[in-house]
């Protein structure tokens, strides 16, 4: 039997209201900010901001905290000031799919000089720690990159993260943590100097906590729980509970969701009376042209499509004359 936590719990949607600490001084409270949660009580900020002729020039400095924000540039900019104690910190251009990292903590306002896109990641010491905790390393004194630097990986999640903010609710809870998990892990490694003190056993879930795992994210295909809820269910780390799972099942959580989705939409469609719009309803999707993406992707035909191959035809019945002198008409079922 599910727990009262877990059966009340749902994950909220990535996207939420509320802007970033850099986006708010800004004056961009609009901007789209996602949670990626690397454990039940710490997360990764995600901004997508834009800073447009309203944002030019020198701007107030964030309230400090012991958080470190990564900016990777979407657009490139001639010219960018960093500012740190009443004098310029940093100074420079930056092309496109270069980052920056800076420590709250420190006390830096920015001076900008041109419209341009960046992501905003912003990692609380509460992540880092969590992420330390969970791989068996020592925990991560700071980030520190040369500003400009070039960072495929870190391009590549931003590239991700710009279809989540565009479509949001193609995006699964799961995905959005899975892609926190992921750079914070890389920027652990490549700019705090995070090593791993033990090898991390290579073994699966045990059988009740597949079995676990497997029934909540089955049973919660319309409102999947956050990696964090079904880490704990099993009694695992986020980051241990992730690798279980794939060992066992050979997919992701979230994978293992996509198919449970594809196997319930199917089981749906067989049913020409129910609506595909109701099916996508049901099964959690934004509307029916989410489910038809996600099932074409998957199927390699929509859902339309494989439900006029596959469904569940009613009897088919034929008005035939009989050989009677009355002449009566009488009704013959037809073979399927």
């Amino acid at each position: 039997m599910r727990s009262s936590r877990v059966e009340t719990a749902r994950a909220a949607p990535a996207l939420r209201a509320g802007p970033g600490p850099v986006a708010r001084v800004l004056g961009l409270d609009d901007a789209p900010t996602m949670f990626a949660r690397i454990s039940s009580n710490s997360a990764v900020q995600l901004t997508r901001i834009s800073c447009g002729p309203a944002q030019l020039g020198r701007g107030p400095e964030p309230p400090r905290d012991d958080s470190f924000v990564l900016a990777l540039y979407l657009t490139g900019i001639r010219r960018h000031e960093m500012w740190c104690g009443g004098r310029i910190a940093i100074s420079q251009p930056y092309a496109p799919g270069t980052i920056r990292i800076v420590h709250l903590a420190e006390g830096y306002s920015s001076h900008i000089y041109e419209p341009h896109e960046t992501i905003c990641i912003t990692l609380p010491r509460s992540a880092l720690d969590a992420f330390a905790d969970d791989a068996g390393g020592p925990r991560i004194a700071r980030l520190a990159c040369i500003p400009g630097t070039l960072d495929p990986v870190v391009y590549s999640v931003a590239q991700a993260l710009c279809h989540a903010f565009a479509r949001p609710d193609d995006f699964e809870p799961l995905v959005i943590d899975s892609l926190g998990a992921a750079i914070c892990a890389h920027l652990a490694h490549t700019y705090g100097g995070f090593r791993q003190a033990a090898v991390i056993a290579k073994g699966g879930l045990a059988a009740y906590q597949e079995r676990r795992a497997k029934e909540l994210i089955e049973h919660n295909v319309a409102t999947p729980l956050s990696l964090p809820e079904i880490a704990q269910e099993c009694g695992l780390s986020v980051g241990y509970f992730t690798r279980a799972f794939r060992a066992s099942t050979g997919r992701t959580p979230h994978q293992w969701l996509e198919q449970c989705r594809l196997e319930k939409a199917k089981s749906l469609l067989l049913d020409p009376s129910v609506p595909i719009a109701d099916i996508a309803a049901k099964l959690g999707f934004s509307d029916q042209s989410h489910l038809t993406r996600r099932f074409g992707r998957m199927v390699g035909e929509s859902p339309a499509a494989w439900r006029r191959l596959n469904a569940r035809r009613p009897p088919v019945t034929q008005e035939v004359f009989g050989s009677s002198q009355s002449g009566e008409r009488r009704r013959r079922r037809l073979p399927q």
